[in-house]
């Protein structure tokens, strides 16, 4: 008994130091940070690796290893010792029974899986590229589904031993994400597979079209990459049988070495070495003494122990491609030179590859797939190259990459590639310049109105425009396209422009004379509009030296210059920090409208002559649990912009008409006012979504009022039109919220025809304070009445404003002064209650 006692607390003390993975780590990344390691030295595998005991193995290995961080970097290269890993799984949930493994490294001889609960062994799997796979599934590669239990954290352990690489790049995966990426990595496979075969197929064709020497070397550099992406990508597993992938994995130096040797012959006969460098070429054969030598090696030797003599080898094939430039660029085509730079992206990839096998780069989906890329890039850049028209082809090529297609711009890669060379030489200057991004903010908008293609033409004329005018400016950095055109304008995403100013004491003055180009009225389908547009910048390299932070920096300003009156803001820490802040409000928004965790409340609205509520207005309320109470004013412009406000919308319409379902009383001779955004109006099936709940919960239409803010959406666009008719026509009314305040239009009364208009408390609260805001709202009661609709004052807190609203004609009003906004059942008891209470503002006052 005192053994078990020991035993366990040795096991909890282990699982106390081990790492738990969280649910929100199983996202599909994989892994950067250090797991528990445990080393076994070559002599003392045995008592952890006997197949026969399996269980006694893991416990013991469990309990009598030591798991430390230390051990990880050397469990990651090249190693003859045996390594363990440990990772400690969460229990299981409701929504999460079990958890699935991807682990793409198929080269290591031995890998063996244990998942152990409370001392037991639960499951157990062999994945050794050298063992035989227990059990036997290997059409998806190495995926382990790992069931989760109730009462218990779970602990992987994770035992490996080979003479490859140890590298262990892991990614876990919930059970609604596994079959998607289990997808995605056979089309990827498939995609590889295919291009490959094909590529070899076609130059095989051109080899018995031309009959050259160095086709043959050529394909054979082909067929020896696809075996090799086969073995080092893990789809030979799905590819191959077990004996074939087998002896591929055991074999993979000597593919390499064979690689090596067909670039070297094909260099010789492609670069016409034997013409251009004769010297050269009556020494070719010490090449392939020594290339031979190393294939005959590589047969009995590790990868571990060849890896540096194959990166000095890629380094003397890249020597041989350079000497080959050098001395046949003066008297060869464009041919030549642009698949010399195809294949040695090839070469580039393969050191990548490398690099990431000796753990120096990290293993993620983008460095994993450089190797295959860059093989593909090669393939087919050598096809192009064979071609007559080779040299326009690549300067097309290029051209089209780095620029806009509409506008002839550089295009956003531009600005992450070709610009990191003006950045090295301004650096080397030690030059400082400003980055000025422009985001036009009514993209959407008129996207909505006149669609994409013509809401891009209108940014395309005013980009053009900018460019010629930047282009006069000594202050702006120009560049150099691929066809030797000239611009300093980028056009980094279908709203977004961006320039680079060398002189930020000129900056003021240059955006101010930019502004007088953008805000010019562009005119779409015999309709003037006017860019809506937010500029911000930031400091190089006072604020960063990487042209990524830059840009995003700059593009942090620009959204806080959106919410302020200056021409352009200037980045700063501060912007930052909010910018982290409305990423997480965002992301709380997004989960508590999935759940329906926002609510709302009413505020009663009153007959100003009588004191009598006559209805109220529905006001959403967002409480999260973490972050507490968020109000609407911050809330609702994020789910605007984030695309969220439909899902909001319908949940806050569902939710007040089931409420009302329960208490039909509450609209008896009554009504219930609830807001919708602007941009629900621009979504086609708004209208009928809105009528569909009202018949679900069987409530009367006419006994709500649908309040708009004003929006330059109305404007000539025909779905908000085709909503208003439908929801006219079923029984709802409209109002128009805050009218007066923002953007104002008589259009947007006239779109509308509403039952009422309500009048934004700025006018209200300053009533008797400001002359302007008296006679401004006396026009707008007048206005309001001349149109036939119901007045509504938004902010009434005093007696005297009632008295004067009343004198204008003003019938309802709506404020603390009268009720404070309350939850939907005190609502239904002041409703329940005597009409007296009614008056309690006025017999307050009298």
């Amino acid at each position: 008994m005192l053994k078990f006692f020991l035993l366990m607390t040795l096991i909890f003390s282990t699982s106390l130091n081990a790492q738990t993975l969280n649910l929100s780590q199983a996202d599909g990344e994989y892994l950067t940070h250090a797991l528990l390691t445990a080393k076994v030295k070559q002599q003392e595998t045995s008592v952890f690796s006997t197949t026969a005991t399996l269980a006694l193995g893991a416990r013991q290995a469990l309990t009598q290893l030591d798991f430390n961080l230390g051990n990880f970097d050397d469990s990651q290269g090249y190693a003859s010792d045996t390594f363990w890993h440990q990772i400690v799984l969460p229990k299981a949930t409701q929504k999460n029974t079990q958890l699935h493994l991807k682990f793409p490294n198929a080269m290591i001889d031995e890998l063996n899986f244990y998942l152990m609960v409370n001392n037991r062994l639960i499951a157990s799997w062999q994945r050794g590229s050298q063992q035989d796979w227990l059990p036997e599934t290997k059409t998806d590669a190495i995926w382990l589904a790992l069931p989760l239990d109730k009462e218990f954290e779970s602990q992987l352990l994770i035992r490996k031993k080979s003479s490859a690489s140890l590298l262990s790049p892991m990614a876990f995966f919930q059970d609604d994400k596994v079959e998607a990426a289990k997808l995605e990595q056979k089309i990827s496979w498939t995609f590889l597979t295919s291009a490959l075969l094909l590529l070899l197929i076609y130059n095989m064709a051109v080899y018995s079209f031309f009959r050259s020497p160095a086709f043959i070397y050529y394909i054979t550099l082909n067929a020896s990459l696809i075996l090799g992406i086969s073995v080092t990508s893990g789809m030979g597993v799905w590819l191959f049988p077990d004996a074939v992938f087998s002896f591929l994995n055991q074999f993979k130096a000597t593919i390499n070495a064979i690689s090596m040797w067909s670039v070297y012959r094909f260099s010789l006969f492609f670069f016409n070495i034997e013409n251009s460098l004769p010297h050269i070429w009556k020494k070719r054969h010490y090449g392939d003494i020594a290339l031979a030598t190393y294939v005959l090696i590589s047969c009995f030797s590790s990868y571990q122990q060849l890896i540096f003599v194959f990166l000095s080898l890629q380094f003397c094939a890249s020597i041989i491609c350079l000497i080959g430039l050098v001395h046949t660029g003066s008297r060869k085509n464009f041919a030549i030179k642009s698949y010399l730079v195809a294949w040695s992206c090839v070469i580039f990839g393969a050191c990548v590859e490398t690099l990431i096998f000796l753990n120096i780069i990290p293993y993620t989906n983008l460095s994993a797939s450089v190797y295959p890329i860059c093989t593909i890039i090669e393939l087919i850049g050598f096809s192009f190259a064979f071609a007559e028209n080779a040299h326009s082809n690549e300067v097309s090529r290029q051209h089209q990459l780095v620029t806009d297609l509409h506008t002839g711009l550089p295009n956003r890669r531009f600005y992450f590639t070709q610009l990191k060379q003006e950045l090295k030489k301004l650096a080397m200057t030690e030059e400082s310049f400003a980055l000025v991004t422009i985001q036009f903010t009514s993209q959407d908008s008129m996207n909505h109105i006149f669609g994409p293609e013509k809401a891009d033409i209108a940014i395309r004329q005013t980009a053009l425009i900018l460019n010629l005018n930047l282009l006069q400016d000594d202050n702006a950095l120009t560049f150099e396209m691929p066809n030797k055109d000239i611009a300093s304008l980028i056009k980094t995403s279908t709203n977004t422009l961006a320039f680079l100013c060398k002189d930020k004491g000129k900056l003021d003055n240059m955006v101010k004379e930019l502004q007088t180009t953008l805000d010019d009225v562009v005119t779409i389908e015999h309709f003037d509009m006017q860019h809506q547009y937010s500029i911000g910048t930031a400091l190089y390299p006072e604020h960063s030296g990487s042209l990524d932070t830059l840009f995003r920096y700059s593009l942090i300003a620009a959204d806080v210059n959106n919410l302020c009156n200056d021409s352009w803001s200037l980045f700063n820490q501060r912007y930052q920090i909010n910018h982290i802040y409305q990423h997480r409000l965002l992301a709380r928004l997004k989960e508590d409208v999935r759940e329906q965790q926002l609510s709302f409340e009413v505020q009663p609205q009153v007959e100003l002559s009588s004191g009598r509520i006559i209805g109220g207005e529905v006001l959403i309320r967002w409480n999260n649990k973490e972050m507490g109470q968020i109000g609407p004013d911050e809330f609702i412009p994020l789910a605007e912009s984030a695309g969220l406000i439909y899902m909001v919308t319908q949940m806050i319409i569902n939710k007040v008409f089931a409420w009302v379902a329960e208490n039909r009383h509450i609209v008896e001779k009554r009504h219930l006012s609830i807001n919708v955004s602007a941009k629900d109006m621009l979504r086609a099936d708004f209208a009928n979504q809105v009528i569909n709940l009202s018949l679900c919960h069987k409530v009367s239409p006419d006994c709500f009022i649908l309040e708009v803010t004003e929006s330059s959406f109305f404007e000539h666009n025909n779905t908000v039109e085709n909503n208003i008719k439908t929801l006219k026509d079923a029984g709802f009314r409209l109002s128009i919220d805050d009218f007066g305040a923002g953007y104002s239009s008589m259009h947007s009364v006239m779109v509308l025809s509403p039952a009422e208009i309500k009048i934004d408390r700025m006018f209200i609260q300053n009533l008797h304070k400001d002359e302007t805001s008296f006679t401004l709202c006396k026009t707008l009661v007048t206005l309001i009445t001349e149109l036939g609709a119901q007045t509504v004052a938004e902010g009434v807190e005093g007696q005297q404003t009632i008295n004067q609203l009343l004198e204008w004609g003003c019938q309802i009003g709506q404020g603390f002064g009268l009720y404070r906004p309350m939850a939907p059942d005190s609502y239904c008891e002041l409703i329940s209650k005597n009409s007296d209470l009614g008056f309690r503002y006025f017999k307050q006052e009298s």
